[in-house]
């Protein structure tokens, strides 16, 4: 329950930082595109765009970016996983307003590095740019 709540606090803040972002710029939601294919494509749950393809979709979308820094023995990267980006309404936002990226960091150790990974699971909210608005360590 405590997760939930921190979640939808995080939500709410984020939405903060999106809104503003909604009333500006142009609308793209209509102009046809040839998108990058996710990584990973299933009903509720978050669609994942590998590193590069998902910056290049941020910057030609102007959605923010949601990074997700993970290791596959990570028991809360695990959690997160199933409880929290399997939901349909918190996947259905992310989907909705963010490029969610998902980086395993011992395959892209490079990557980890640039970004100073100190511990996992990691949550980087960038903007279209690919700028650093907000790092949330831990299980959100």
């Amino acid at each position: 329950m405590k997760a939930k709540k921190n979640f939808l606090t995080l939500t709410a803040a984020l939405l903060w930082l999106v809104v503003p972002a909604c009333s500006s710029g142009s609308d793209t939601r209509d102009a046809p595109s040839a998108s990058p294919q996710p990584l990973i494509e299933t009903a509720g749950v978050v669609t994942w765009y590998d590193y590069d393809e998902g910056l290049a979709l941020g910057k030609t979308s102007g959605k923010k970016i949601l990074l997700n820094f993970y290791a596959d023995w990570c028991g809360y990267c695990k959690k997160m996983d199933k409880e929290i980006f399997t939901q349909s309404d918190t996947a259905d936002f992310i989907n909705l307003n963010f490029v969610p990226i998902k980086i395993n960091s011992d395959n892209e150790r490079q990557l980890a590095q640039t970004y100073s990974i100190r511990g996992l699971p990691t949550t980087f909210f960038l903007d279209q740019d690919g700028e650093n608005i907000l790092t949330v360590p831990g299980y959100i």
